[in-house]
């Protein structure tokens, strides 16, 4: 697809999502992965992978390193195009859809990595991603977890500690209200019971406001703990899946190889 139609197709789709209420109570999937293949360079990662998920629900996605978990992520959210293979949300075709494009659409997607402004302040961050919340959070499904982001609206990103710095991007991608969250280990650096603190409230987020996340988590078993699916990738391919996660700790020697 040439930069113009990509760009024509993006428009098109976003204006569309403006003016379309979407039931997304209805049993058609809120996203459909179909056949995706990806890799960088000459170097295949992703092999013929599926995925489908409801909204309201949350999808676990597990695997060793080097599985192609974070590869399939940036697929979704339209960092790196795929080889081969579709993708649709909310029922609309957003294969070649550019990634601002696909923001402007619902979708958030939160890196391993740079994902704050660090030469802005806290207060600049948020003001960048949600202008209309002047710099406020609120996020009431978690608590008084981001209260230390709270207090220091003034300080530079960059000064954060590497905790407050994850915390502050769940913040921005959260602050958007997406539809469908894309988080890449969204708890790394923070203390176990924060941890928990922020897949609780990512539950109850995706139940609320009846959202799609797709999550990989180095807390393995909490993750599950309030996942509605979970698909285990080995080697660029999905290998297991389930309905049942919290199931699979005890009863699948896929993820107990995973989580050991």
């Amino acid at each position: 697809m040439s930069d113009d139609s990509q760009r024509s197709a993006a428009a098109s789709y976003v204006q569309e999502a403006r003016h379309t209420v979407v039931d997304r109570r209805s049993s058609q999937a809120s996203l459909q992965a179909t056949n995706i293949a990806a890799g960088y360079g000459r170097r295949p990662v992703l092999r013929d992978v599926n995925l489908e998920c409801e909204a309201g629900t949350m999808t676990a996605m597990c695997g060793i390193n080097g599985a192609g978990k974070s590869t399939l992520l940036k697929v979704l959210a339209g960092v790196l195009a795929p080889t081969s293979g579709s993708l649709f949300f909310e029922g609309c075709d957003m294969t070649a859809i550019a990634t601002y494009a696909r923001s402007r659409a619902g979708i958030g997607y939160l890196a391993q990595r740079g994902v704050t402004f660090d030469d802005l302040t806290v207060r600049e961050n948020l003001l960048i991603c949600a202008p209309s919340n002047s710099g406020l959070l609120d996020l009431p499904e978690f608590g008084a977890l981001f209260d230390p982001i709270r207090q220091r609206m003034r300080v530079r990103a960059g000064l954060l500690s590497g905790g407050l710095k994850r915390l502050l991007g769940l913040a921005l991608v959260l602050s958007r209200r997406p539809r469908l969250l894309l988080l890449d280990e969204p708890t790394a650096g923070l203390h176990p019971e924060l941890a928990a603190t922020v897949l609780n409230g990512l539950k109850r987020r995706s139940v609320a406001e009846m959202s799609t996340i797709v999550i990989v988590e180095q807390n393995v078993r909490d993750v599950l703990a309030v996942s509605d699916r979970a698909i285990v990738l080995r080697s660029g391919s999905v290998v297991a899946e389930t309905g049942a996660p919290s199931e699979w700790l005890e009863s699948n020697s896929l993820l107990l190889e995973v989580i050991s």
